[in-house]
């Protein structure tokens, strides 16, 4: 995170400014494409409406972490290496069984992130969510190769939709 940002924007509003003013764009435009936990949290705790605009005010701040069914929670699970993120949206409700288990297939197939993958299903979401397609996509990859062997060992169907998986590239 920017030092400088951060203060800027606290500094503003300890200067009075308000952080819906424009339906919460001048300040969440500023802080947008930074992405960070105390950004987000000095915009929350000064009373911006993480609601604005039908929920796309902090879409890319991540502040509203049920804006489109989840969707800011669903794109942190791509990230790799963002843990920090990932772990203070999940402490914040976000619905880690959103889309139907979205969240385990990207965290599976984009980011490769054995971390956030445990983490999920150690807290409820179904690793047969849309038929195995983490074990699917983690064998489209090829890369992820202890991704395959956690998915399988923990239950994952390797047989599923008609054996896609074992259609993908090699599993070894």
């Amino acid at each position: 995170m920017n030092e400088l940002n951060y203060e800027v924007i606290k500094n503003l509003i300890e200067s009075g400014a308000d952080a819906n003013v424009q339906n919460g764009q001048a300040l969440i435009k500023y802080c947008q494409y930074k992405h960070s936990i105390p950004i987000v949290e000095i915009l929350l705790e000064n009373g911006a409406d993480i609601n604005s605009q039908n929920g796309q005010a902090f879409i890319f701040a991540w502040a509203d972490i049920h804006a489109q069914n989840d969707q800011p929670f669903i794109n942190i699970c791509h990230d790799n290496g963002i843990m920090p993120m990932f772990e203070f949206l999940v402490e914040n409700s976000a619905d880690i069984k959103t889309q139907n288990g979205q969240a385990l297939i990207n965290a599976n197939s984009q980011s490769g992130s054995l971390k956030k993958v445990k983490y999920l299903l150690e807290n409820g979401v179904d690793i047969h969510s849309q038929n195995d397609k983490a074990l699917i996509t983690s064998c489209q990859k090829c890369v992820f190769h202890k991704m395959k062997y956690f998915l399988i060992e923990n239950g994952a169907d390797i047989r599923a939709q008609n054996d896609q998986a074992l259609y993908q590239k090699d599993l070894t």
